[in-house]
């Protein structure tokens, strides 16, 4: 199940998401059941993997409760991880707690993620922790710096999508800032790498 949805999720960012959106749908008894066995026997980086793999999808179907179900679930065991294990847990229940609005407990879930992933060399961890980050800072200067780094460590790891993911989110920074020449100029650049 593990394979599945990890091999699932790199195809949720291309042209094959509906199909693969229907495959995991489908699976989604299994999923849960083979998450509940890794979370009842310790099988936590196990378990820490296959949510993290979940997350794309679930935030696409909006299943934001029940990521954010079974990350606070996970995140009961944090000091018994290993680095790797941590740090994705921490990313992804920094990211359900962002999408269910509770910022006070995103932020430091996603501050220690980034700074996790990047002790252990995982650039493209720590760029997408860090563009979480972004979205649930309380200052603009703040986000467009973050989103300015979070596409540094994405672009590195060859993640093309990321890095577009992080063009279109300092683009909406700057139309709410009230730049919307800089924003179009933001945009054009996301949709040329998009096309390439």
């Amino acid at each position: 199940m593990l394979q599945f949805v990890e091999r699932a999720g790199a195809h949720l960012r291309g042209e094959d998401q509906q199909t693969w959106r229907s495959h995991l749908a489908a699976e989604q008894d299994n999923i849960r059941a083979a998450l509940r066995w890794m979370l009842d026997s310790n099988q936590l980086d196990m378990a820490s993997r296959l949510h993290v793999g979940l997350l794309m999808f679930w935030w696409i179907q909006g299943y934001t409760s029940e990521a954010r179900r079974w990350a606070d679930e996970l995140l009961t065991q944090v000091d018994s991880l290993e680095p790797p294990a941590a740090a994705r847990a921490q990313l992804s229940g920094g990211l359900a707690a962002a999408w269910e609005g509770d910022y006070p407990r995103a932020i430091p879930l996603l501050q220690k993620a980034t700074a996790q992933f990047r002790e252990l060399g995982d650039v493209r961890g720590a760029g997408v922790a860090q563009m979480a980050l972004a979205y649930v800072q309380p200052a603009p200067a703040d986000t467009e710096s973050l989103l300015l780094e979070s596409a540094a460590d994405p672009y590195q790891s060859g993640d093309l999508w990321a890095v577009n993911i992080a063009l279109q989110s300092r683009a909406d920074v700057a139309l709410a800032s009230g730049h919307p020449e800089r924003a179009r100029e933001l945009y054009e650049d996301g949709l040329q790498l998009a096309e390439s």
